[in-house]
């Protein structure tokens, strides 16, 4: 879904680096959420329809996934821990927010959505992680990050956390909490590599995305 001049927000976003998946040429961009982005955040959520987007989900999955998308924009629009959003295309087509803590980082939410209509932007997660690992291994401290994985989220979201290198260690009926460590996230990183070539862009103006966005 493509979201134009909402209301004419002062939308002004950092700039954080633009990506290029092997295969794919369409162009993805990333960007830090900054104190302007508020209503943005608001409004973006109240005008993307993911029943629309994706249809044959089971209730309780619209209902994960449309709970997770608005509390990541409400943690982004607090400016509650960091937010990074994600592109495809100039389409927004995810969000993840996260806290630092003393030895690591913990993801808060972490959500993509179509493009179009029953459409999943290709490595669209990846990307959004491919960003935390580089920002965690650039900290000087942390050495790990965790996360909560709720079951009942659509698309299989465990599966895809083992795939990037976490690790179960505990939960309860509905959550399994996952971890993953530095060693780990260097090795993924490696792997991302071969499909993953990302530039970062070294000039952190803010720039405004109304009108692009």
């Amino acid at each position: 879904m493509k979201v134009q001049n909402i209301s004419n927000q002062n939308f002004k976003a950092i700039p954080l680096a633009q990506v290029k998946i092997k295969g794919i040429s369409e162009p993805y961009k990333l960007f830090g959420v900054t104190v302007h982005d508020s209503s943005f955040l608001q409004k973006l959520v109240s005008s993307i329809n993911l029943k629309n987007l994706m249809p044959n989900l089971t209730k309780e999955e619209y209902e994960a996934w449309e709970h997770f998308f608005k509390r990541a924009a409400e943690r982004g629009s607090s400016q509650e821990g960091k937010t990074i959003i994600e592109s495809y295309n100039d389409k927004f087509c995810g969000i993840l927010n996260y806290t630092e803590l003393p030895n690591g980082f913990y993801v808060n939410h972490v959500v993509t959505v179509p493009d179009k209509e029953s459409h999943r932007v290709p490595c669209a997660g990846q990307i959004l992680f491919n960003e935390l690992f580089y920002r965690l291994i650039g900290s000087k401290n942390a050495k790990k990050i965790e996360l909560q994985a709720y079951k009942q989220s659509p698309f299989s979201p465990i599966s895809k956390y083992l795939k990037l290198g976490f690790y179960p260690s505990g939960g309860s009926g509905c959550v399994e909490l996952m971890r993953i460590f530095i060693n780990s996230i260097k090795e993924t990183l490696e792997k991302q590599k071969e499909f993953i070539l990302r530039i970062s862009i070294a000039d952190k103006s803010e720039e405004t995305l109304d009108y692009i966005l």
